[in-house]
């Protein structure tokens, strides 16, 4: 009697065998550098391992996937994000502080995370961003500053559905010392 083959349901991805090995093949929604949602094709080659593990790791990717509705993975760069950002939201602030932030984005924030995915900047990322930035003298008030801009320009993919949460938030900051004379000083 000939061996039916079950078929996998729609959307539950596909195991492949490639040598003696197993791959993974499976679809997820993604949001595009020009902000338009799209399916993405994702390949995994898992190497010798057995059916049944390569079907869990599978499992495992299809369930961060989730339902399917919301897009799971952005591929917008930090740069492509801090110049719509630069472009859409920076004019809505005063001027004096646009120049302040536009200066803060060229001279700290692209050099450092520019050509990263957006998805890939972590919380773990910004907080040894903002140690580097302490062990190189920076004094905590400016720090704290380059942070606001960091989070504002996070903050927006958020709203614009890259990420799901703002990893430049709960990230630990230098302690601000309140530099204040007692008293009034003479002027000369």
């Amino acid at each position: 009697m000939a061996r039916t083959r079950r078929r996998r349901q729609y959307g539950s991805g596909c195991l492949l065998k490639r040598g003696r090995g197993w791959a993974i093949r499976w679809r997820e929604l993604e949001i595009a550098p020009d902000g338009a949602v799209r399916r993405a094709l994702r390949y995994e080659a898992l190497g010798p391992i057995s059916r049944g593990e390569a079907g869990d790791i599978l499992a495992q990717r299809l369930a961060a996937v989730g339902n399917g509705k919301a897009p799971t993975r952005s591929r917008v760069t930090f740069r492509t994000l801090a110049a719509q950002w630069e472009a859409h939201v920076l004019p809505m602030y005063k001027h004096s502080t646009q120049k302040n932030h536009r200066h803060i984005l060229e001279k700290h924030l692209l050099p450092h995370f520019g050509d990263e995915v957006i998805t890939e900047v972590t919380r773990q990322r910004v907080q040894a961003y903002v140690a580097r930035l302490a062990q190189t003298g920076y004094a905590p008030k400016s720090i704290d500053h380059i942070h606001d801009v960091l989070s504002a320009v996070l903050r927006t993919a958020v709203k614009w559905g890259h990420l799901q949460d703002n990893p430049a938030r709960d990230v630990d900051l230098p302690a601000l010392k309140t530099v204040r004379l007692n008293g009034p000083q003479p002027c000369c």
